[in-house]
């Protein structure tokens, strides 16, 4: 999510039972679902166990939306080791990361509310490592070596 929708989101949106938080004021305008994971339920639960507000992340002094965290968000890396991260960085580890396990960027597309996968490809950063795995698959479609000889499966 970005960090408006993440600042602003309200407790109306977010469906523990179905496991889905709803996005009705987009960048592009448009209503996007998003799935609650189970580490996320876990956490959403808690807060919400916890919470007496409409929205979810409220601040403690005003008992009103969070608008602002650059103290909470630096003491944060300081603790985790991490010398430089915004928190938009996320975005872009989150479709990286979608994109290494396999999902289509049609998919990433969709979850990150991009209404031009262009604008996805810019985010999504595949690694050496992916591209190693995707070229080893024509191994096993193309065929195998055999001594100095090339063995090509081909469709009959």
């Amino acid at each position: 999510m970005r960090l408006g929708e993440v600042l602003g989101l309200n407790w109306d949106q977010v469906d523990l039972k179905e496991r889905v938080i709803t996005i009705l004021h987009s960048k592009n305008g448009k209503v996007r679902k998003i799935p609650i994971n189970s580490i996320l339920l876990k956490a959403l639960t808690a807060l919400r166990y916890n919470c007496k507000s409409e929205f979810v992340f409220v601040c403690d002094k005003t008992g009103g939306p969070v608008h602002k965290f650059q103290h909470a968000w630096l003491n944060a890396l300081k603790r985790s080791g991490i010398p430089r991260c915004r928190f938009h960085d996320l975005r872009h580890t989150f479709a990286s990361h979608l994109v290494a396990g396999g999902v289509d960027l049609v998919t990433v597309k969709e979850l990150l509310g991009h209404s031009d996968i262009n604008m996805t490809f810019r985010y999504a950063h595949s690694a050496p490592e992916s591209k190693r795995s995707a070229v080893a698959i024509l191994e096993g479609r193309l065929g195998a070596t055999i001594g100095n000889r090339v063995s090509y499966a081909v469709p009959v």
